[in-house]
């Protein structure tokens, strides 16, 4: 751990391996699906946790997957996403090579976005969608991350489908409880720093909702975004909250460098992690949210889709 980040306030802590064996990269894949309630085998007592959730997203969605891939996706072109879709594939992991133009990600990702756009119709394709399902693409096979999505944007602990709903509604309460826990848990420095440089209300907002909406993919290495993915799979949105809150503490002698308005939302969209270990990080700054101050997602009122 860098010298600089043991001399940061008490209240920030790192995850390291306290909560995760020390070689997790080699069981992310079968911890991320666990803890999604995705069994891999039929476990009548899973089944039944997955019941008591709500949902039997592993079963229903697979089974759609299927039957997708086999009937509708040739035919998919003349869907109302069909457009969309194919604009956004090769702009998701451009450097990556699996993602490159015909690369086989771009098919395995095509074909993950084109089977959600009917699975649930209401939500239908929405760019951000993008990056979650290529993320889910480095680690699953199709059928699975798409098991995966299905069950991210439908479990209660996460609801990412009311983000991509008309009016984005949960975009809108992230953002105000985000705001608050900044206020609550940021040292003074920091939010009167970006006060000074006018990264305030709708200035903050357009940053942080990039933020939630990628799930972090796009603005964090490659390393740091599983870590943060490990923290909001097994706390939900709290953990990532923990997780950014705590990257802005440790960069807080940077932050207060910043001179303008658009070198401060520069580093913050792009830059968060610089300076801090590139290979392998065996923690991350985090942040402990008091119970009283947590954040749990609700529905909003609308029609279920396929999937519900």
């Amino acid at each position: 751990m860098p010298e600089a980040m043991r001399r940061l306030p008490t209240r920030i802590y790192f995850d390291s391996d306290v909560t995760f064996v020390a070689h997790l990269s080699e069981i992310r894949g079968s911890l991320w699906k666990i803890l999604l309630f995705l069994p891999d085998v039929a476990d009548p007592s899973c089944t039944a946790e997955c019941e008591q959730h709500g949902f039997r997203m592993f079963q229903v969605a697979a089974s759609f997957y299927r039957s997708f891939v086999e009937t509708q996706n040739p035919t998919f072109r003349s869907h109302t996403h069909a457009d969309s879709i194919e604009k956004d594939i090769t702009r998701t992991f451009p450097r990556h090579i699996l993602f490159r133009p015909n690369g086989i990600g771009t098919g395995m990702l095509r074909a993950v976005l084109r089977a959600y756009a009917h699975f649930d119709e209401q939500v239908g394709y929405c760019q951000g969608m993008n990056f979650v399902a290529g993320f889910l693409l480095l680690h699953y096979e199709p059928r699975v991350a798409f098991c995966c999505l299905a069950a991210m944007f439908h479990d209660p602990r996460f609801l990412l489908r009311e983000m991509f709903l008309p009016h984005f509604p949960l975009v809108q309460k992230l953002n105000e409880a985000f705001h608050r826990l900044m206020k609550k848990y940021l040292p003074g420095e920091i939010t009167r720093k970006f006060e000074s440089l006018g990264l305030v209300s709708s200035m903050m907002d357009a940053v942080t909702t990039q933020w939630w909406m990628t799930l972090l993919v796009n603005a964090l290495p490659t390393e740091y975004t599983m870590k943060v993915w490990d923290n909001f799979l097994s706390l939900g949105w709290n953990g990532i909250f923990s997780s950014v809150l705590g990257l802005i503490i440790a960069q807080q002698e940077t932050i207060k460098k910043l001179g303008t308005l658009q070198s401060a939302t520069e580093f913050l969209q792009h830059h968060l992690c610089a300076g801090l270990p590139d290979r392998e990080p065996k923690c991350i700054p985090f942040v402990l949210i008091r119970r009283k101050d947590k954040f749990l997602p609700t529905r909003s009122q609308s029609p279920k889709s396929s999937g519900e």
